[in-house]
């Protein structure tokens, strides 16, 4: 997709607002990170992070919430298999509990 963005448009810019990939299930989860990973590492940006891409590019659907029907995996294990893919989360998640202490204050 940013393959073929980057062709049409000649850069990534904006690439939120034409793009919109719909994930369904828990088997998708690494797409988010991965996306991250090609903007941040691969399509620099000019060297800004483009944090506004994976809060609008993805839609999700699941019909199954159950917690047998989410796939897990051990952190050690997504560590040492997909190590650039574990500080993206890291950083997703560091940011969305900064959002949340900012709109909400610190828990008491």
């Amino acid at each position: 997709m940013l393959r073929r963005y980057k062709r049409d448009y000649g850069t990534i810019v904006g690439f939120e607002t034409k793009a919109v990939i719909q994930l369904t299930g828990s088997n998708c989860a690494l797409a988010v990170p991965e996306l991250m990973r090609l903007l941040v590492t691969v399509e620099t940006s000019r060297g800004k992070r483009r944090g506004t891409s994976r809060e609008t590019c993805f839609a999700y659907t699941s019909t199954a919430v159950s917690k047998e029907s989410l796939e897990t995996w051990p952190v050690y294990m997504m560590t040492q298999v997909l190590p650039r893919h574990m500080e993206i989360i890291y950083e997703i998640n560091q940011n969305h509990l900064d959002d949340i202490r900012a709109r909400f204050g610190k828990p008491r």
